[in-house]
């Protein structure tokens, strides 16, 4: 054992001892701390507490009692040394020391939002007392200086990003729960007013802000605040001011149309005039358009009264105008109307088609008309023949004989009605009918089909006969041209009820051989078209000689 002399009381000491020898005969240290205990003090200073905390001047005064031993230690001429150290983490850092005769000691200048501790020993020419106890003390928060380098980005959508520095304060160790900032709207470029209205302050928790709505073509204010425990700093000296770029008219203006000016083809429209708030910008023109127009036209003049006469337009029709502001910026959004104009009698271009069937009657097919969309009230339809017939007469109705349902659109002329001729040419007319008058007509033509002969050959006459041959001959067929041309004749030649011949001719009048003498013939005969044979003739009967 060993004993060391000459130590300072309530110091920490490390020691290291080593033995001669281990068991694997190498020295090994082994160490040791110890603290020394107070010994007969030289002197002490005693109840070191903090005086005061001046947040504004950002200082701590601290305050003492003199010790019952420091007179008769250190003698009645005896000084006092504080020394502040700042709370740094595990690492307290010296921040100064201060010798006075007082029994207080003020430090200024620290760090708002720091920690401090401060020691006070008393001390003569020759010696010094001990160091008491470490007293705490904090500066509370205050505000930051202004923020540095703000600056601002137009977006491409018309938004403003605003940006700034935190504050460069190394003396102020306050927490930044944020930033305020104030727009203040000086002066809107288009309406050439000051208006100065200041919004209420936006917060962020980071070092910028997208600033959304902003009017085009506007002068703004901006301030930026650092806000902390302590309050926030002052917005006056942050502040930069800047011109919000040009963007479209934000604003479709409001479009009517002219009751008074109503007719059937023309359309007159008006709408109302741009002003500051939603032009956003210089005026250039107006577009308008609608499906009248082929496209928007521009309209550079800026009229008092804008208005546009649409011409040339069809009755019975719903149109759509437009309207929309543009500046040097761009074109903004269209304001509509609707009109419809004034109603008319029926228009015409019914596509009308006229289509024979097998059993020769014609159908008339058509659809609305294309030239207006008038209301119909009903159809009317005629039909007539074209050329001269050789005989008969064929049924002609008028216009008036048939009226047909505005719904309609086909009709069927029946050949059984109106004793329609085949392989002819008729003409089949349509007009549509309305209470303020009617359309001009639409016209299609067509031929019915050719038909089988609808009569027989007339005036069967026996020219000779001997008693093995018979010369025959006909009359044509009644009103051959009826169901189309008559090409061919069928005649067939019974005896006694049997059929012994029957073939077909070109011409009237056939010469029959190889016949029975003496006996009795019963001869017919038909016409035909390229539809087909019509009905026989009645019997013909005639006898060979014996």
């Amino acid at each position: 054992m060993k004993i060391l002399d000459g130590l300072q009381s309530y110091s920490e000491y490390y020691v290291s001892v080593v033995p001669l020898f281990n068991y694997s005969g190498e020295p090994v240290w082994i160490d040791s701390v110890g603290t020394t205990k107070a010994a007969s003090p030289i002197g002490i200073v005693e109840e070191v507490e903090l005086k005061e905390n001046a947040t504004s001047e950002r200082s701590l005064t601290f305050a003492w009692k003199k010790g019952l031993n420091c007179e008769e230690k250190l003698g009645p001429n005896f000084r006092y040394i504080c020394v502040l150290y700042e709370v740094n983490g595990g690492n307290p850092v010296l921040v100064g020391n201060r010798t006075v005769s007082e029994q207080q000691c003020t430090f200024s200048d620290l760090k708002a939002c720091g920690s401090y501790f401060c020691k006070v020993k008393p001390v003569n020419d020759d010696n010094e007392g001990i160091f008491s106890s470490p007293v705490y003390g904090n500066i509370s928060a205050a505000a930051l200086g202004s923020v540095r380098n703000i600056s601002f980005i137009f977006l491409d959508n018309g938004d403003l990003f605003v940006s700034w520095g935190s504050p460069n304060d190394s003396s102020n160790l306050c927490p930044v729960y944020g930033f305020k900032l104030k727009f203040t709207l000086q002066r809107h470029q288009a309406c050439h007013k000051c208006i100065d209205r200041e919004q209420p302050p936006l917060k962020s928790n980071e070092t910028f802000l997208v600033m959304k709505h902003l009017s085009p073509f506007t002068t703004y204010k901006i301030n930026v605040a650092v806000d902390v425990e302590g309050g926030a700093s002052d917005l006056e000296p942050t502040d930069i001011v800047l011109t919000t770029r040009f963007a479209a008219p934000s604003l479709a203006p409001r479009v009517w149309a002219v009751d008074k000016k109503v007719n059937k083809t023309e359309l007159t429209f008006k709408w109302t005039l741009p002003n500051c708030t939603n032009l956003n910008g210089i005026f250039k023109q107006y577009t308008i358009g609608g499906n009248a127009t082929k496209g928007e036209i521009g309209i550079s003049k800026k009229k008092i009264r804008p208005s546009y006469t649409l011409h040339h337009l069809t009755p019975c029709t719903v149109y759509s105008f437009t309207a929309r502001f543009v500046n040097t910026f761009g074109a903004g959004p269209m304001g509509v109307a609707h009109q419809k104009t004034a109603d008319d009698r029926p228009g015409g271009g019914f596509h009308l088609m006229l289509e024979p069937q097998d059993n020769g009657d014609l159908v008339a097919t058509w659809r609305a008309s294309r030239e207006n969309p008038c209301k119909v009230d009903s159809y009317r339809i005629n039909i007539q023949p074209v050329g001269e017939k050789k005989c008969g007469n064929i049924r002609v109705i008028n216009e008036s004989d048939i009226v047909l349902d505005r719904n309609y659109r086909n009709y069927t002329f029946r050949r059984s009605d109106l004793s329609l001729w085949g392989n002819t040419e008729y003409h089949v007319f349509l007009r549509a009918v309305n209470t303020l008058g009617e359309s001009d007509p639409d016209f299609a033509w067509n031929n019915t089909s050719v038909l089988r002969p609808s009569g027989s050959p007339m005036g069967v006459v026996l020219r000779n006969t001997t008693s093995t041959s018979s010369k025959l001959s006909w009359l044509e067929v009644s009103c051959p041209d009826a169901n189309g041309v008559i090409t061919k004749y069928r005649y067939q030649l019974t005896l006694n009820g049997k059929l012994v011949q029957k073939n077909s001719t070109l011409s009237r009048e056939v010469e029959l051989n190889g016949l029975n003498p003496g006996s009795n013939y019963t001869f017919n005969v038909q016409g035909g078209t390229s539809a087909g044979f019509g009905p026989l003739t009645d019997d013909f009967l005639f006898n060979t000689t014996v």
